[in-house]
Order: structure tokens, then sequence, then C-alpha cells
């Protein structure tokens, strides 16, 4: 799953979605809380919700990208 968020890049991302509402597109931006709030009762992989660029199941994230560029958060997770 990935999920947008404007907490790294506030003021970019607010600009994002105000275009997307002036277009009457549908687009929810999340915190982290409410990230994990979709994963109730699901047991998330390593290394669990973290922005997309940093999701590597081998522990290793993208080196040289910066946090505020990247308004996502991924996941993957499986039912127990």
């Amino acid at each position: 799953m990935s999920i947008g968020t404007a907490e790294f890049a506030p003021d970019e991302v607010g600009r994002v979605d105000r275009e997307y509402a002036a277009r009457t597109m549908p687009m929810r931006l999340r915190t982290i809380d409410e990230a994990h709030e979709f994963f109730d009762g699901l047991e998330p992989a390593e290394p669990g919700i973290v922005q997309v660029h940093k999701w590597h199941p081998d522990g290793k994230g993208e080196d040289g990208i910066r946090d505020e560029d990247i308004a996502m958060y991924g996941a993957v997770a499986r039912t127990p």
C-alpha cells in the first residue's frame, strides 16, 4: 500500500493537494499515525510503514534521496 503524506514537505505537497481539489479530484493525505490504522489486525513486513524510498526488505535504503522529495509512505502486510 502507498499512502500520500504532507509530513515531510507540507508547503509543496499542500500546493499539490489544492490543485487536486480545484480539479475536483479526490486526494487524502495522511499522517504516519493515520497510515498505521490501515494495518490494524495485519502483520506488516519489515521494515514496516516507512517512506517508499526507504522500503527495502534487505534494510538497504536509497542513498541520496531527500525525505522532503518523497510524499508517500509504503508498506506490505499479511493477514495473520
